[in-house]
């Protein structure tokens, strides 16, 4: 029995637009040292880059690097984002790409905005400037309120920590924006990613993956999505009527014409629900669920994966226990009583003279 599929709920990406004082528009490299990369973690795995610079020049059009769409008209910066705000609490350091000098460093503002709560207009966020010499600037904005690290004319280091990821200004999610400029132009260094940068990194498109995925019992509201679904290992068997499981994924670089299943297995292996398209436009970063009814009676280990082209990108586990009966409370002396339940999750505290489940 299958209630229902959602195959793509966009995540908080496109991100906003920064909104900063400085000119835009795109220029190539030129003679240029090497580039670290402005954010702590892992690529693929902690954090991806869900927009590149813009380089279509053309009003209401857009294009990225490699023809693609991983970009908004006008976006001047790469945006690296976070899966979900779980993740920005954690605390991801944010780097001087290059040594320079601080020539700009606001912090205070509030850090949470979202696409459930947008910034007003013309807000302001947190974010740091670098002069590195030569005309070559770059921009680190919508960091975390009070992590900024560092204060006008301060000399910095490539690799030195300066503030953390945060969500502030005109933002829609956790994220850094990077932008990059040479004479006062917005550069895409990935049109000439060996010269720019030490380790360059392959095309969000071309590396199918998740920053997170999981089990619920429930479908996850938008408020969970943003904050970071949680995983549930145990799911209880609602006996007759069949237990709700929904596998959620905050999925990047699910390339156009993929071939894209998500799939729920039995205990014994057998296949129980096999959702499965063709993806029709390359996905940078996304969030996808999908759900389906599991009778009481097939208690046991579960898994629910989610492949590309059939890799196996995600595989999670999860066990359906039988149902957990209602408590049954029979007083045996005064005040003094045993909720049977609780031997169902071996769970209890003493409050007094009483025990009960916690």
């Amino acid at each position: 029995m299958q209630l229902r599929s959602i195959k793509q709920l966009k995540f908080a990406y496109p991100f906003a637009t920064l909104v900063t004082l400085l000119a835009a528009g795109t220029q190539g490299a030129g003679a240029q040292t090497q580039l670290v990369w402005p954010m702590g973690g892992t690529p693929f795995h902690d954090w991806v880059i869900g927009n590149y610079v813009d380089i279509d020049t053309r009003p209401i059009a857009r294009g990225d690097y490699r023809g693609g769409k991983l970009t908004y008209d006008g976006h001047d910066a790469l945006d690296i984002g976070l899966a979900h705000f779980r993740a920005m609490e954690e605390g991801v350091d944010v780097y001087a790409a290059k040594s320079g000098t601080i020539t700009s460093a606001n912090d205070g503002a509030y850090d949470r905005w979202s696409a459930m709560n947008p910034a007003p207009p013309g807000e302001a966020g947190n974010l740091v400037v670098i002069d590195h010499g030569n005309g070559l600037t770059t921009l680190y904005g919508h960091l975390k309120k009070d992590s900024v690290a560092v204060n006008v004319g301060d000399i910095v280091a490539a690799g030195q920590v300066i503030g953390q990821v945060g969500s502030s200004g005109q933002s829609t999610g956790p994220h850094l924006h990077f932008t990059v400029r040479q004479n006062g132009k917005a550069v895409e260094t990935f049109e000439s990613p060996d010269e720019w940068w030490d380790n360059p990194l392959p095309y969000t498109g071309d590396v199918a993956g998740v920053l997170d995925s999981g089990v619920a019992s429930e479908w996850p509201t938008q408020a969970e999505i943003e904050y970071g679904v949680v995983h549930e290992a145990f799911l209880a068997s609602d006996g007759s009527t069949g237990r709700l499981a929904v596998m959620w994924n905050y999925v990047h670089g699910v390339s156009e014409g993929s071939q894209v299943n998500v799939v729920f297995r039995r205990p014994d292996g057998g296949i129980h629900a096999n959702y499965a398209w063709i993806q029709d436009r390359t996905l940078g970063v996304g969030y996808w669920q999908h759900g389906t009814v599991i009778s009481g009676s097939q208690v046991g280990t579960w898994n629910a994966e989610l492949r590309v082209n059939g890799i196996v990108i995600s595989n999670k586990q999860f066990l359906l226990a039988p149902a957990i009966p209602e408590p049954v409370s029979i007083t045996l002396v005064g005040t003094i009583s045993i909720l049977f339940s609780c031997l169902a999750s071996g769970r209890f505290r003493r409050l007094n003279d009483r025990r009960s489940c916690f």
